[in-house]
């Protein structure tokens, strides 16, 4: 008996068995209370006594047969819910898409449907669903709806079981993706729900006073007519106060709002952003993320093309170290030989060039050092005012042919800020050097310096002597000169520099051009006077 017990559980085919034998227990049950209030002799008084002995003895032996059956089949379906039932054993199916809340009212419906059924069952008369069984016809006919019911009542049970072990009741449930839904609102929908909330205000105002004057008139009339049109208007209802309140359209239109503004900021789109295959405006937000991967890939290959220019002056200005060094020490072994006065200008001509031409190898080599972010910074604390003053009073020592005059404004107040000295000094000696070498003749050139909030700003403005027909933008990229006719000294990099090195100190710089008027500001996070200092930075 234990072998075939084991075999039994152990077929996987048995679960149509077991939910058989489930649906025939409780008709065993009521056919037993039948025959219970059937041997009644207080209301069957036309019953022979024989009759009476025989029904209870048929009731006695169905409630044993049920108990029994009812034993073995709690015992035999755990063991097959351990074995079978498990979670990863389960696909999705069409019935998942119906939301928890129907399958639970179908449970308590058809439950209260069968307690009250066998609550009429144990009275002293057979009145059920409304008429007394007096024949096996009626008994036919309970048995038939009887038996539905408990098909409801088992199927609602197994969904809402295989829901909880699957931990997806709750994900299912509509309440719960109504309530998600409000608090996961996008901008787009909070907006267009603040216009409408008039129109939904009134709309459940007039559903609430209609559904109460129809309950209110079928249980004083007591007609179940209207409480069943009632509950049907309520099932109307909903979808019409859910779509006003959580309109799909509004939500996906939401989404992709969602999906530009993340793509015109640059950041990663979120996952809750993206749209579903079955979603009504999939294909365009399969446009926005064909935009996202063409932009891209567009940055790449720019950066690709960056570090190439990067590389390229990298080799280009260590291959031009080599020639440079033999050609410094040729000349000076030509400027010790005896040499006729014109062969000694051609000599003195040829340093200068020479000269040039390390200064441009020494700012290439700079320039490939801050754009690649492999340079080693000493970062310490400065004082912006006085490096103002030094840069300033080393320039005076070498005066420019224009004579243009400097107007200095500093505050009193130290402004501290953290960066790299020799770094600095680089970018506020190019600054005023340019200025310098621009400015119009006989034009005074600004330079402030103050601390707004937590940033310490440095100023300087001129009046070009050239007309500025250039951008902002244009003027910091490597060889671009503002006098594009070239007849001032220089070769471009030298913006360029100035902006790489104050980007890697965590600063930041801007030009603006208004007309003749060439300003450009730079700006660094204000340090403490007890902030630590002294320590450094590598770019990696």
């Amino acid at each position: 008996m234990a072998i075939k017990l084991k075999k039994f559980i152990n077929d996987k085919n048995r679960g149509k068995f077991l939910f058989a034998a489930w649906m025939i227990l409780p008709v065993l049950l009521a056919i037993s209370l039948f025959f219970r209030s059937y041997s009644s002799v207080e209301y069957y008084g036309d019953l022979s006594f024989e009759l009476v002995r025989v029904y209870e003895s048929i009731s006695l032996f169905l409630l044993w047969i049920g108990g029994f059956l009812g034993i073995v089949l709690l015992f035999i379906t755990n063991v097959y819910r351990k074995k079978y039932l498990k979670p990863e054993q389960f696909e999705l199916s069409k019935l998942d898409k119906i939301p928890s809340e129907v399958f639970l009212l179908l449970c308590l419906g058809s439950g209260a449907f069968i307690f009250s059924t066998i609550a009429d069952c144990c009275g002293k008369d057979i009145y059920v669903l409304g008429h007394v069984l007096e024949d096996a016809g009626d008994i036919f006919r309970f048995v038939v709806i009887f038996g539905v019911q408990l098909l409801v009542f088992y199927a609602a049970i197994f969904i809402l079981y295989l829901r909880y072990v699957q931990k997806t009741f709750f994900k299912t449930c509509w309440c719960v993706q109504v309530i998600e839904n409000y608090k996961n609102r996008t901008v787009l929908e909070k907006q267009i729900q603040d216009k409408q909330k008039v129109v939904f205000t009134r709309t459940l105002l007039l559903f609430l006073i209609l559904d109460g004057a129809f309950l209110f008139e079928a249980f004083y009339e007591e007609k179940v007519s209207l409480l069943i049109v009632t509950a049907v208007a309520v099932f109307l209802e909903i979808p019409v106060l859910k779509n006003m309140l959580l309109n799909k359209a509004y939500q996906e239109m939401g989404k992709l709002v969602r999906h530009i503004e993340a793509l015109a900021k640059g950041e990663e789109v979120p996952k809750e952003c993206r749209l579903s295959s079955e979603e009504l405006l999939y294909e365009a937000d399969c446009n926005l993320a064909n935009i996202e991967t063409a932009m891209e890939k567009s940055i790449q290959e720019q950066l690709k093309a960056e570090r190439l220019k990067v590389d390229l002056i990298t080799n280009m200005s260590h291959d031009l170290k080599t020639p440079l060094t033999s050609m410094i020490g040729y000349i000076d072994l030509l400027k010790k030989e005896e040499l006729t006065p014109a062969a000694q200008d051609y000599i003195e001509v040829l340093g200068m060039k020479q000269e040039q031409l390390k200064d441009m190898i020494q700012d290439l080599f700079e320039l490939s050092k801050a754009t690649s972010n492999v340079e080693q910074l000493q970062m310490e604390r400065l004082d912006m005012s006085k490096l103002l003053v030094q840069v300033l009073g080393d320039l005076e020592e070498n005066p420019d042919e224009k004579d243009s005059m400097v107007r200095l404004k500093l505050p009193e107040e130290p402004l501290y800020f953290t960066a790299d000295s020799r770094k600095m000094y680089r970018v506020v000696q190019n600054l005023l050097e340019n200025a310098k070498k621009y400015a119009l003749a006989g034009t005074r050139i600004y330079v402030t310096a103050e601390k707004n909030g937590n940033r310490v700003l440095a100023e300087i403005k001129n009046t070009a002597s050239y007309e500025m027909d250039f951008s902002p933008d244009e003027i910091t990229e490597r060889f671009v000169r503002g006098d594009k006719a070239r007849t001032t000294k220089g070769h471009g990099l030298g913006l360029a520099i100035v902006s790489s090195f104050v980007k890697n100190m965590a600063g930041n710089m801007e030009i603006e051009i208004d007309g003749d008027l060439f300003k450009v500001r730079i700006e660094f996070p204000y340090t403490e006077e007890n902030e630590v200092q002294g320590w450094t930075k590598y770019q990696s």
